[in-house]
């Protein structure tokens, strides 16, 4: 079984102050990167440490831009939601949030606290 594992993307539509780049698209890119090595390498499951976003309610061009990025990953995607994806660093506000809302278009499948996954091959 081959797991890929990233963790605290901090998807944002905006630039940081000290960043010289085009940082939404350094973001793309490395999502897209991401979604390479996925195909390239057969990978099974997709696992997120949290903090995908850099705060729970980011526009809807964003979600929009990396929704699309996400939709070509082929395998199933298992995430944690993390301070900066809930409000209040309270978990029980997902359903308010950005990734709750991918989470109810089937994108992601969040993984609640003492839940247990069985990954299976």
């Amino acid at each position: 079984m081959r797991l890929l594992f990233f963790t605290d993307s901090h998807l944002r539509g905006n630039s940081p102050k000290n960043r010289k780049d085009d940082y939404v698209q350094t973001l793309e890119n490395k999502m897209l990167e991401i979604v390479d090595i996925i195909d390239r390498n057969n990978v099974d499951f997709v696992l997120h440490g949290g903090d995908l976003f850099d705060r729970p309610d980011v526009s809807i061009s964003i979600t929009s831009r990396f929704s699309r990025i996400f939709k070509k990953i082929q395998v199933p995607i298992y995430i944690v939601s993390g301070n900066h994806d809930v409000y209040g660093h309270n978990p029980q506000t997902i359903n308010r949030t950005v990734l709750g809302l991918l989470s109810e278009l089937d994108i992601f499948n969040i993984v609640k606290e003492n839940e247990k996954i069985i990954l299976q091959k």
